[in-house]
């Protein structure tokens, strides 16, 4: 597992990969969130985004030696533009190299996207994860969080 960022992984119909320099935040807000869902990230960008925003399961990046599979990418889309960041799986529970994610978030963009449209939204979304109560995110995912000590199995509502 890995913090590597793959700049060379690309997602077709879309400009990218962009590490933008707040997205480092972002990448340690969601190392440290546990059992995060698809609606779990949709809940964070409804703060700020009320219609704007999808999370997209099953995408992949793709460069001349490996496709990198994505736990979602969250789709921003306003007028022609569009931003996607894109979320990795958390499967390195031993936290091997320091974090949880196979590889660092990235972000694609359509249409025109500056810079500073870019460093915003991610700003944005950053306040999402960090006002996200936590009682929220354990109503969310409670179903979906497993246990580590007693296998697969989904945890009791009473945990």
């Amino acid at each position: 597992m890995s913090n590597q960022k793959f700049a060379t992984a690309l997602l077709k119909g879309w400009d990218g990969p962009f590490f933008p320099d707040n997205l480092a935040k972002l990448q340690c807000l969601y190392d440290s969130k546990t059992g995060i869902t698809e609606g779990y990230l949709e809940k964070v960008g409804e703060q700020d985004f009320r219609g704007l925003i999808t999370a997209i399961p099953d995408l992949k990046t793709e460069d001349a030696e490996y496709a990198y599979p994505w736990f979602r990418g969250l789709e921003i889309a306003e007028k022609d533009r569009k931003i996607l960041i894109l979320f990795p799986y958390c499967h390195d529970y031993e936290k091997s190299d320091g974090t949880r994610t196979n590889w660092h978030i990235a972000v694609h963009t359509q249409g025109n996207v500056n810079q500073e449209l870019l460093q915003s939204t991610i700003e944005r979304i950053i306040c999402g994860f960090e006002n996200l109560k936590t009682e929220e995110q354990l109503a969310l995912n409670l179903l979906y969080r497993r246990d580590p000590h007693f296998g697969n199995g989904p945890l009791s509502a009473d945990w």
